[in-house]
């Protein structure tokens, strides 16, 4: 890394299960070692793509930004995040300034997570949350690359900043229309209330996790989280301390995606 003046650190194993350690060894462990040797050759600015699910699980605000407590998120891959960033960002490294971004849901073309609904859909699996009705936040990849361009020569030292597109909705009037993309209508899908569906989750989940399953139930906490609570992610930092602005509306980057269709 001699002669390099800026990381940008957004490798990760991403899975929505999983035992803490498989991701404190795949990831923690890596990022730390990375972080040290940007240091120790000149590296002068480091910008790690954290997550903003670091604050789902325990705590419950409907809106959140950099003051609010992270509380104990709902999976492993978000507790090593937050460990990770607070490693990196608590670091004595005077001559490397380090900075953390928090994306929510991130889309736009070929997302991957995008095939874990649409094979939910297809297997008959895929299920509204009391009608899809609470808010989710969500970042569009574009204008996250933008953020990480800014946060090379912006941003606090050890300071971490939310990123969105800025319109948070429900989570119906998301999905509905980045599904019919790829040729998937939810329109008409079944509903569960949140009420049925949270202990259901947890219950399900304690019996996998007892079962050391390697794959997740069809329902678990982190789901009920996502589609059943309202959430949403404040960007004022973002926009004070980067001079952050969403450029990419929804409706423009569903236009790309469904133009990149095989027709």
């Amino acid at each position: 890394m001699r002669g390099v003046d800026a990381v940008v650190h957004g490798a990760a194993y991403m899975a929505f299960w999983g035992p803490d350690d498989v991701f404190r060894r795949a990831n923690l462990g890596p990022s730390v070692a990375l972080h040290q040797v940007a240091a120790s050759s000149g590296v002068k600015r480091f910008v790690l793509i954290s997550a903003a699910s670091v604050a789902s699980g325990t705590q419950r605000a409907l809106v959140v930004d950099e003051h609010t407590d992270e509380g104990r998120p709902n999976i492993a891959y978000s507790r090593i995040k937050l460990a990770t960033e607070r490693i990196l960002l608590s670091a004595v490294t005077p001559t490397m300034t380090t900075v953390a971004l928090r994306p929510p849901f991130i889309w736009g073309g070929g997302m991957s997570t995008l095939d874990q609904f649409v094979a939910a859909v297809e297997a008959g699996r895929f299920s509204w949350i009391d009608n899809g009705r609470h808010t989710v936040d969500f970042v569009h990849v574009d204008n996250l690359a933008e953020a990480v361009r800014l946060a090379l020569t912006h941003g606090g030292a050890g300071r971490a900043y939310y990123i969105t597109d800025g319109t948070p909705m429900p989570a119906r009037d998301l999905f509905t229309p980045l599904l019919a993309t790829q040729g998937v209508d939810v329109s008409a899908a079944r509903s569960v209330p949140f009420a049925l569906a949270a202990p259901l989750g947890a219950l399900l989940e304690t019996g996998a996790r007892l079962l050391r399953r390697p794959e997740p139930p069809i329902l678990t906490n982190w789901i009920t989280t996502f589609m059943g609570r309202d959430r949403s992610y404040d960007i004022t930092a973002a926009r004070t301390d980067l001079g952050y602005t969403p450029s990419v509306n929804l409706a423009d980057g569903l236009a790309e995606m469904a133009d990149s269709l095989p027709r």
